[in-house]
């Protein structure tokens, strides 16, 4: 298949399969597509499944103002041991025996993980500290430069729920979980903690990404075993409009070309209200400053920062160029 990918601009939602790195999927993208610039929304484990947006060109320069949205996983929690990883990949660190109440237990348990609460997260993670990833020290010295404890990060919980309890491996008892978190949630603590709650220990032996709000798992493209050929077609086909990205963000056309000619070398400029027509979230006067999309004829997108100028129109101050 023969595109123009110097100029392509936009996002892909792949659902990633188990075995591979989120940024082995944007290698993938990359040599299909044969783009430089791609990135991807919120790293999944490489035993983990599901929602993974995936940037192209310039809109990888969105990635700062995408919502901070909830996201929702399907998981499952191995009782009776712990791993270094907290997952089924790691090596298992901690044995216990698993009390014979926790069918009675649990919703005692879930309950003090709704709202906005701490985790610790997970010593291997990308998370920073003195400059190196987590994963980077433990692998470099074996331990942390100073107790994890400390590290301990608020976020939210919007529900969390059992599913059902089932006989794993060994007759091990597993728990099947869906929750809906916000940013910065690790799944993997959360089956640690689960497992403590419950007065035994336990790692996440499944974990499946189901939304990312706002997409949900149906609307990813399955890459499977696709033959390159296949792949190029099907990310070509699957690239979304950049500025869906940002569904709530005001989209605006510049009529003036002298506006679009001063957007596009970086200059602000006083647009009048009948030289912008709003073509998605119109702001009002009253909204103070805020971020839009601005469009011109000639195909090129830009982040802006915007607010109402009095009776005159609209203050406009190019950021990013997002498409071109």
């Amino acid at each position: 298949m023969i595109f123009d990918s110097k100029n392509l601009s936009g996002f892909i939602l792949i659902d990633k399969p188990a075995g591979l790195t989120s940024m082995t999927i944007v290698r993938k993208v990359k040599r299909s597509l044969r783009v430089s610039q791609v990135g991807h929304l919120g790293t999944l484990d490489p035993f983990a499944t599901g929602v993974l947006p995936v940037l192209v060109g310039n809109a990888t320069r969105l990635s700062d103002s995408v919502m901070d949205g909830r996201k929702g996983y399907d998981f499952s929690v191995a009782l009776g041991s712990e791993t270094d990883t907290l997952d089924t990949d790691g090596k298992v660190i901690s044995e216990a025996l698993i009390p014979e109440e926790i069918n009675t237990r649990i919703v005692e348990v879930l309950s003090a993980f709704r709202g906005s609460i701490l985790q610790i997260p997970p010593v291997y993670s990308a998370i920073k500290m003195d400059g190196l990833c987590l994963y980077e020290h433990m692998r470099r010295y074996g331990e942390l430069p100073q107790s994890i404890e400390t590290k301990a990060r608020k976020i939210d919980i919007f529900s969390i729920e059992l599913m059902g309890i089932r006989a794993g491996v060994d007759g091990v008892p597993v728990l099947d979980m869906r929750v809906l978190c916000g940013k910065g949630t690790y799944v993997r603590c959360l089956a640690r903690d689960i497992a403590r709650g419950l007065g035994t220990v336990g790692h996440c032996v499944a974990l499946r990404r189901t939304f990312v709000e706002p997409w949900s798992a149906e609307q990813c493209l399955r890459i499977g075993d696709m033959t390159e050929d296949a792949l190029s077609k099907a990310f070509s086909e699957g690239l979304r409009a950049a500025e869906d990205l940002v569904p709530e963000m005001p989209v605006g056309v510049l009529l003036a070309e002298k506006s679009a000619k001063s957007l596009a070398v970086g200059n602000a400029h006083v647009v009048a209200v009948n030289e912008v027509h709003w073509v998605r979230n119109e702001p009002a006067a009253k909204d103070g400053n805020f971020a839009a999309l601005m469009k011109t004829d000639s195909g090129l997108m830009f982040l802006c920062e915007a607010r109402a100028e009095a009776t005159v129109g609209w203050y406009i101050q190019p950021r990013k160029m997002v498409s071109c």
